[in-house]
């Protein structure tokens, strides 16, 4: 599977995670992603999932509202024209060939004067270690390296890099029968032994017959995201909704939706969250076209 992707915009966040969601699908499942991921994305969300080979495209993009679409699309300039107050972005870019994954994401937050972002850059491969037979189980282990550049966004969309690294994300993802499938991603882990290490680990559940799976996952920075999806129509229609509970207690909930349309390779695919009972929301939209 080979993936092109660029998604999303967003605000209000309440805490900045171990994994940002940065993909439709991940937005719509709460950001419980570690143990689902497969493909190309899986160079930022667990490099183990890089092991699922293929090829195809995703183009995507989100916002807070649907009039900066266009914008977050053109330029990051034009976006800050836009803002009236601080809102988060995210995008990804990534491609598959066989066992080789690469991309480049960029997350963080803008307002109309300034703007932090992060912008990950790298490669991943992945190799299988177990593969029973009957499906009793399979593991992978993967590694990625990529370069980390800190940016300061100044007025006038001017963009400057304020730190820039080099780091390692080390993952796994453990498949034991068609229904539980585990994973985690230790992520910076080259950093770690002069920082607290990043991690999140998942879970999930996948019922075939149902057409159903759950999944929870849990980070280093002590969140929990919850997420289901239940698939419809001979698997045409995938719905999904997350659920992310406040850190502290100044914190709010996060609670998100996600719907996906399924015909033969091509796939359309949106998500929102909203931590206000949606009375405002963030959205993520993209296009998969996947061999």
């Amino acid at each position: 599977m080979c993936l092109l992707t660029m998604a999303s915009v967003s605000a209000g966040a309440q805490s900045t995670p171990v994994l940002e969601p940065v993909t439709a699908r991940a937005l719509g499942m709460g950001g419980a992603a570690t143990a689902l991921v497969d493909g190309p994305d899986s160079f930022y969300y667990n490099p183990a999932g890089t092991n699922n080979g293929g090829w195809g495209i995703v183009l995507g993009a989100g916002g807070v509202s649907m009039s900066k679409i266009t914008a977050a699309m053109h330029s990051l300039a034009e976006l800050s024209d836009g803002l009236e107050d601080t809102e988060g972005l995210h995008y990804l870019a990534a491609a598959q060939l066989g066992g080789l994954a690469v991309g480049t994401t960029t997350y963080g937050s803008l307002s109309p004067s300034r703007g932090e972002l992060t912008r990950e850059t790298g490669v991943s491969a992945a190799r299988r270690i177990v593969n029973l037979p009957w499906n009793l189980m399979e593991a992978s282990l993967g590694a990625g390296i990529k370069q980390v550049t800190e940016l300061t966004v100044q007025d006038g969309g001017r963009s400057d890099a304020a730190e820039q690294y080099y780091s390692v994300d080390l993952g796994a993802q453990v498949q034991i029968t068609p229904l539980v499938r585990v994973g985690g991603i230790w992520k910076d882990a080259s950093l770690s032994l002069d920082d607290s290490p990043e991690w999140q680990v998942g879970a999930a559940l996948t019922l075939g017959l149902m057409g159903l799976t759950v999944a929870a996952d849990y980070d280093s920075e002590g969140t929990i995201r919850y997420g289901v999806e239940k698939n419809f129509l001979f698997n045409l229609v995938s719905l999904r909704a997350g659920y992310v509970p406040a850190t502290d207690e100044h914190g709010q909930p996060t609670t998100t939706g996600g719907l996906g349309l399924n015909a033969g390779p091509v796939r359309l695919e949106g998500a929102i969250e909203s931590d206000d009972d949606f009375e405002s929301f963030d959205a993520t939209a993209s296009i998969r076209v996947l061999f």
